[in-house]
């Protein structure tokens, strides 16, 4: 199921990402991103689920994205230099396990924060529409999603609300979901 998620995000926020005119770079960043996102809930062991670049876990969780940025074919897409940059976006997704925006957690990054800080919001997008594919009564509850618009980059609240219509409906298994993704895409 973290496939068809990870296919929702990416389907769904590219036509946004394009009409953002985004360089190449970025959307290397938000693609990459988009797949690491939910690493935490990629791995067996608890350790691994609790772990975040900080404190006592770091070396854990940086073991843990370089180990699944490999498996999953990512820095066969995107020079591993931006690994930071990468974690940074990914961290960033959701509130959910909490956010962390600290700069000294991310020594090696390439780019600024405030760099990463504008197309963050793309990330987090992609994560809100793929949960509205899964659980369409998100979309309609407009609680805790609204909240997440609302603390979107202006460019990309901008691009929302002149250019782009989410469209959703009840799904209940992956092949539906994927239908659905490419209906927005």
């Amino acid at each position: 199921s973290l496939v068809v998620h990870n296919l929702n995000a990416v389907m769904a926020a590219w036509p946004v990402i394009l009409l953002a005119n985004l360089t190449e770079l970025e959307q290397r960043l938000l693609l990459a991103a988009i797949t690491m996102h939910d690493i935490n809930k990629m791995v067996d062991a608890a350790q691994e689920r609790r772990a975040r670049l900080e404190g006592d876990t770091a070396e854990i969780y940086t073991n843990m994205f370089l180990e699944w940025g490999e498996k999953l074919g990512v820095w066969d897409f995107i020079d591993q230099n931006y690994w930071q940059d990468i974690a940074y976006l990914s961290a960033n997704a959701e509130a959910v396990r909490g956010e962390n925006r600290l700069a000294a957690n991310y020594p090696q990054r390439q780019l600024d924060i405030a760099d990463l800080q504008e197309i963050e919001g793309f990330v987090r997008l992609a994560d809100l529409v793929a949960s509205i594919a899964k659980h369409p009564e998100d979309a309609e509850n407009h609680k805790e999603e609204e909240a997440k618009v609302r603390n979107l980059p202006l460019q990309l609240k901008d691009v929302l609300q002149r250019r782009y219509v989410i469209r959703h409906h009840r799904t209940s298994e992956n092949r539906g979901l994927l239908s659905q993704v490419i209906h927005n895409a």
